[in-house]
């Protein structure tokens, strides 16, 4: 049966699960391959002295079939939610684009979001603030205990607070009940949501403030992700530096696919300490 599932889960569209569970932040052609592709780069000359690290966490610190494999039912059981879900979070990202973009606190930003489902549902918006409440602020994050981290996550992540640079963990959902569930809640310094702010990746003030909070230049950082856009780019374009993890030939300071390759890479870096 569980066989079953699995096969079930790789034939259905990244557009039909990903999307729901991770706020539409990943696709299904873009979940880490853990296997070597060769595309690993040499380590920037002009690399300065790294103080943080920050890590996203969905696809990046776990793989994302996992989660959808427990969540299955979910997409059976409430199919337009979801979709309805996904579809919002995509016009949110646009939203914040324009000049007159409103929220600026996550309470604005689930206001607007609820707003938003009920009108594509065609319910109150109080039976939506419900529905999104419960599947994605409950449901799917208590569902995190049956996650395994990627290898070599532990052994990375301890490497680099051996060596006294901060660690931070971002994400566009909560972030401490999946950390916790995970086992990694204790080896980050901060755990930041972007929807603190109002806003998703990759807009440029999630980073901006994430560096913030860290107490750092975006020079100083290094942010590790899975997506090429939301991540990466989201990232680069504030000025941090950035560790893909994927297949994708990508503007980054390293490519990896496994995160045995990333310890090595850190390894190699100067830091502050």
């Amino acid at each position: 049966m569980l066989q079953h599932c699995r096969q079930l889960i790789m034939q259905i569209p990244g557009r039909m699960i990903i999307p729901f569970i991770h706020a539409a932040s990943v696709d299904m052609d873009n979940r880490p391959k853990l296997f070597y592709t060769g595309s690993m780069t040499r380590v920037p000359q002009s690399l300065p002295e790294i103080r943080a690290v920050a890590c996203d966490i969905d696809g990046t610190l776990y793989p994302s079939a996992a989660i959808n494999l427990h969540c299955l039912d979910l997409l059976v059981q409430h199919p337009l939610l979801l979709s309805a879900f996904a579809r919002v979070r995509r016009e949110i990202r646009l939203l914040q684009q324009e000049p007159g973009y409103a929220p600026h606190s996550q309470a604005e930003l689930h206001d607007l979001q609820h707003q938003l489902v009920a009108r594509h549902l065609r319910i109150t918006r109080e039976r939506a603030a419900s529905l999104v409440q419960s599947i994605f602020y409950h449901e799917v994050p208590s569902r995190f205990g049956h996650i395994v981290p990627f290898a070599g996550v532990f052994e990375a992540l301890a490497s680099v607070r051996r060596r006294k640079i901060l660690l931070a963990a971002l994400s566009d959902l909560p972030v401490h009940p999946k950390l916790e569930l995970l086992g990694l809640d204790q080896q980050f310094d901060l755990a930041l949501c972007s929807e603190t702010w109002g806003r998703l990746k990759p807009d440029p003030l999630v980073f901006r403030q994430l560096c913030a909070s860290l107490g750092c230049g975006p020079e100083q950082v290094l942010y590790v992700g899975n997506n090429p856009h939301y991540d990466i780019e989201g990232a680069r374009a504030v000025g941090m530096h950035t560790a893909y993890l994927g297949r994708h030939r990508i503007l980054a300071d390293f490519t990896f696919t496994r995160w045995s390759e990333l310890l090595q890479w850190l390894e190699t870096l100067p830091s502050s300490q």
